[in-house]
């Protein structure tokens, strides 16, 4: 039977997992196009992402708030999107970026609220 808590970790490995996936597709990509550094840095910042991703895991740091072990996530998450989206720009340099996109990143920061000050022992408690 599953648990709040169990679901709590699939939630948290699976979530990340899937936010991060696009990094090795994108390395594959600069690879292919002859971006070979860009490669390098895709399935870096992948690597460094999972390893995050349980560095940063909520049932590590028991009396950390969720929101915050998120946002160290999330902030690697976004740099990991500017640097590639750069090296992905300077082999398009036609392409451009429309300001909306950053509007479709909003989303992103939704559990910084709905998470609030919940931490892992809470959850455990059943709150």
């Amino acid at each position: 039977m599953a648990t709040p808590e169990s679901g709590a970790r699939w939630g948290w490995i699976g979530g990340f997992v899937g936010a991060t996936l696009w990094m090795p597709i994108l390395a594959v990509a600069l690879h292919v196009h002859g971006d070979p550094l860009g490669a390098w840095l895709g399935m870096g910042f992948y690597l460094l992402s999972l390893l995050g991703m349980v560095m940063l895991a909520p049932w590590r740091h028991p009396a950390t708030p969720m929101r915050w072990l998120y946002l160290g996530m999330l902030g690697l998450l976004l740099l990991a999107g500017g640097v590639l989206m750069a090296r992905m720009l300077a082999l398009w340099p036609e392409e451009e970026l429309s300001p909306w996109l950053l509007l479709s990143l909003a989303p992103l920061f939704l559990p910084v609220l709905t998470l609030g000050d919940r931490t892992w022992s809470r959850l455990r408690e059943g709150g």
